[in-house]
């Protein structure tokens, strides 16, 4: 079987996790990784240390919205301006971290 998992760290460059981000328990995904993520709105599994089924929401040409939650952005222990290593296991399924600045 091909090991398909590919790790990367969201925000990229030039980008950051905002207040704003954190008060809607969200995580934008920018132009440099929307090719990582379903081209239509769908459910992700997540995995941090419990498992989430999170709402994705594909924005077209604008910056795709993963809906964290309360319980999901709490364990995941980033504030604004943090960053957050996903691996991704396959098309809707991903392990992340966060990574304080």
């Amino acid at each position: 079987m091909k090991n398909t998992s590919l790790t990367f760290t969201l925000p990229s460059d030039g980008n950051s996790i905002t207040e704003n981000d954190i008060k809607n328990k969200q995580l934008r995904i920018t132009a440099a990784f929307k090719g990582l993520f379903p081209e239509q709105n769908d459910e992700l599994k997540i995995t941090i240390k419990n498992d989430y089924t999170i709402p994705f929401k594909h924005k077209g040409k604008r910056s795709h919205i993963l809906r964290l939650g309360s319980d999901a952005l709490e364990e995941l222990g980033i504030k604004a301006g943090d960053k957050v290593k996903f691996i991704r296991i396959g098309a809707r399924e991903f392990k992340m971290e966060g990574v304080r600045s």
